[in-house]
């Protein structure tokens, strides 16, 4: 018979599929963030360090307590045992690794405490070496230690996270100098949201900066301003906001406050990346959002409920029933959550479920007024009947439409299309006219067929105030798939 043994993971199969759990890069930075505000941070830098081609490393630094040389080397490992008090915003002790691991090929922690300095390093390659985290030389310490960091003070304490060989970070259309601009975008909209209440109030402030490496730094950095997310002057219906408590038996009680936009809102903080995707629940803990919207699937997010948002605190004494992702992305409630929503009321006795008609109500009210709910339909580059028709078929009986326009022009990158939001164009790479077109002559309603089928296709596209990742890998895909397919055509004169 076989007797029982110890069989220890693979290290290197391991860490490749750790690397792969799923952080974007504003994730990964706001749980090296996380870590930042337990340690009692005031100021935090992000900053991007760029060579000519190419982002060469992202570093994390904060004014806070900093680690003794001892807890350091406990929180360098992978599932980490430093103590955690109920107020802290750490979770599972792998953040900093998991995190650092998903962007880059080596992390690199230097860390000052009572006068003291130490650093340590992890690579893919020593993790696989049988778990070697090595030392940082005194000297190399001390240099990261040095800086200058800007506002980041840390001549007394402090903690500097450094990532290297950042194999996940991909330069997009535009350069690196574009690719930088997106990623700060990201940042300022992930940052700025999440730790939106912690930015209110100054506990902590929040920096970014794009470096030259090795050269002197030059000085041009930006805070992150907070975004609330409900930060609207007025509400979009005076009973509101109201307070439903959830009666969640054993669990006790959990109280959410349910709001209600107002129409036609501008502001950045309801906007965020996509209003119509932030609606519903926002989880915090221990003031930090975990998750930004979502119904949790109690029912399905659809634009007439966009106004609706309902905060909700989370005490940490609930983890073990309001379990958290990796990621500090998303929750998952336990089924009495799903339960106690359905007979939830508030003080009025107004249930839940009247909340969110009150909520679509306020939206379908000024919906038919609004410009930006008009619908969009494809006119300039297409013939006159088919325009006609067209509006015929995608906005029957309206009397107000935004029109789209096609633009054959020249595209940089020899992608096949690309979007002008601002101005509602589809605009056509002209390097594949003739190909579109074969033996027809080129005229300002050619290819109408091909421009009815891109019309369909971006139609949302076109409406997205900000593209997410996502939609960014989804077009990039749509643009390949099309060039790939420019490849088999030929005119006679190819």
């Amino acid at each position: 018979m076989a007797s029982d043994d110890r069989i220890p993971p693979n290290p290197r199969m391991l860490i490749q599929a750790l690397r792969s759990i799923g952080y974007s890069l504003e994730q990964a930075v706001a749980d090296i963030i996380d870590n930042s505000i337990s340690a009692k941070a005031r100021n935090v830098l992000v900053r991007l360090v760029r060579t000519d081609e190419r982002i060469d490393q992202v570093l994390v630094v904060d004014d806070g307590t900093g680690m003794s040389e001892h807890r350091l080397h406990e929180a360098m490992r992978f599932g980490a045992d430093t103590e955690k008090s109920l107020d802290s915003l750490s979770k599972f002790g792998m953040g900093l690794k998991l995190a650092s691991f998903s962007q880059a090929t080596e992390l690199t922690v230097a860390t000052r405490s009572a006068g003291n300095i130490s650093g340590r390093r992890w690579t893919v390659e020593s993790i696989s070496d049988d778990w070697r985290c090595d030392a940082v030389p005194r000297q190399d310490t001390s240099r990261l230690m040095k800086g200058p960091w800007g506002e980041v003070d840390l001549s007394r304490h402090g903690t500097v996270v450094a990532w290297s060989g950042l194999d996940r970070i991909r330069i997009g259309k535009g350069g690196l100098d574009a690719t930088i601009k997106r990623l700060f975008d990201r940042l300022t909209l992930h940052l700025g949201l999440h730790f939106h209440r912690f930015l209110e109030d100054g506990r902590v402030h929040i920096w970014l900066d794009s470096q030259e490496a090795d050269a002197h730094p030059n000085g041009v950095c930006i805070e992150v301003e907070a975004l609330n997310p409900f930060s609207y002057e007025r509400s979009g219906d005076t009973n509101y906001p109201r307070v439903f408590p959830l009666d969640l038996g054993e669990l006790g009680e959990l109280v959410m406050e349910a709001h209600i936009w107002p129409s036609n809102a501008s502001q950045r903080s309801y906007k965020l990346d996509s209003a119509a995707n932030r609606q519903g629940f926002y989880f915090y803990r221990n003031d930090r959002l975990i998750q930004a919207g979502g119904w949790n699937d109690i029912r399905d997010t659809e634009p007439h409920s966009s106004l609706a948002r309902i905060a909700i605190d989370l005490p940490p004494t609930f983890d073990s029933y309001f379990s958290l992702d990796v990621q500090k992305s998303s929750i998952k409630a336990p089924p009495i959550f799903m339960t106690a929503l359905r007979s939830a009321a508030d003080g009025k006795k107004t249930k839940f479920s009247e909340y969110l008609k009150t909520a679509q109500a306020t939206y379908r009210k000024h919906e038919s007024t609004n410009p930006d709910n008009f619908p969009l339909v494809p006119v300039e580059g297409l013939p006159a009947y088919l325009r006609d028709n067209l509006r015929e078929t995608l906005a029957p009986s309206e009397k107000h439409i935004r029109p789209v326009s096609f633009q054959w022009t020249d595209i940089e990158g020899g992608d096949f299309f690309e979007i002008d939001r601002d101005n509602r164009v589809i605009r056509l790479n002209r390097t594949y006219r003739n190909r579109v077109l074969g033996n027809r002559r080129p005229s300002a309603a050619d290819a109408p067929l091909l421009k009815v089928l891109l019309f369909l296709l971006l139609r949302d596209d076109i409406d997205s105030e900000r593209v997410s990742p996502k939609q960014r890998k989804w077009l990039d895909t749509c643009n390949r798939a099309l060039t790939h397919a420019m490849k088999v055509l030929r005119t006679d004169d190819e």
